[in-house]
């Protein structure tokens, strides 16, 4: 789980079915694009909202889009430590290469139940999971030492969190310099994230490489090659979508962009609503600004 991470939407049509057409429309510019991996079931892939039917058929059409090309990453999240494992080894007998772990939860969690949900999921699969640090979402923020505890499982291999808003370099190689190697840490959060990767963040999961693969991959390989002035120069350019993101929540505006270049029009799960007029128009604008349209 290295590199560049595109997570699309999930599509819906108006009777909330998966449209695995239009699902397949969104998957094949990244995989042309050249990105590194695709992360189906994330925040942005409503896993949250969808039942195990739709999950699967989500991952299904993502597999066969990917044919063995990059990595499909499948979230398993679910209330229940029953329902993760079965949407864990569905993932996996749908050939998933390797699986998203968010702790969700309607009782906050103690870390020691956290710890037995992951070694229990990790313990049933033959695949790499990526611990889904989302306390934002979940109300669960993981500690240095659980963090290091997971590390020690064999198939707990990467960490996907939030990149820091302040002093993002200092605090991933404190976090790095604490785990060391047994985790592959990653940082989502695509305004956000640039300086945790120019520090050596081994994966950017990012929700706008889902629908502008091409420009995310260009920042990407510029931070590879340590040509960190073009990445920034990049980044900078597109302040007027990370605005609207901030604004109406980057999920919102990754919809509305799939509509606005014509993959889909997607619906999103009930009860969500799709953008104002006026809101859309504020999307348009900042992507024709940000040189994205």
């Amino acid at each position: 789980m290295r590199g560049l991470i595109a997570f699309p939407i999930t599509p819906l049509d108006n009777a909330g079915r998966v449209d695995t057409d239009a699902f397949a429309a969104i998957l094949e510019p990244l995989l042309q694009a050249g990105v590194d991996g695709i992360g189906v079931l994330g925040s942005t892939g409503s896993y949250a909202y969808l039942d195990a039917a739709q999950r699967g058929r989500v991952i299904e059409t993502a597999v066969a889009q990917a044919k063995g090309r990059i990595p499909v990453i499948a979230g398993v999240g679910a209330l229940t430590q029953a329902d993760v494992q079965h949407h864990a080894q569905k993932a996996c007998a749908l050939g998933a290469d390797g699986l998203l772990l968010a702790p969700v939860s309607y009782i906050p969690l103690r870390e020691v139940e956290v710890e037995r949900l992951f070694v229990a999921v990790a313990d049933g699969v033959g695949r790499p999971i990526c611990i889904y640090n989302n306390p934002g979402t979940t109300g669960f923020d993981f500690s240095e030492s659980l963090l290091s505890q997971l590390a020690e499982h064999p198939h707990i291999a990467a960490l996907k969190q939030p990149a820091p808003p302040h002093d993002a370099a200092a605090r991933h190689e404190a976090l790095a310099n604490h785990i060391g190697d047994r985790l592959q840490i990653g940082y989502s959060g695509d305004e956000l994230a640039l300086n945790a990767l120019v520090a050596g963040a081994r994966a950017w999961y990012s929700v706008m490489a889902g629908v502008f693969p091409g420009a995310f991959h260009q920042i990407m390989q510029a931070i590879e090659q340590a040509d960190y002035a073009s990445a920034r120069s990049c980044h900078a350019r597109m302040q007027p979508l990370w605005d609207v993101c901030r604004d109406y929540a980057s999920y919102r505006v990754a919809h509305e962009a799939i509509r606005l270049i014509e993959r889909a029009a997607p619906v999103m799960p009930a009860p969500l609503q799709p953008l104002s007029a006026h809101e859309r128009e504020s999307v348009r604008r900042a992507l024709v600004a940000s040189q994205l349209i």
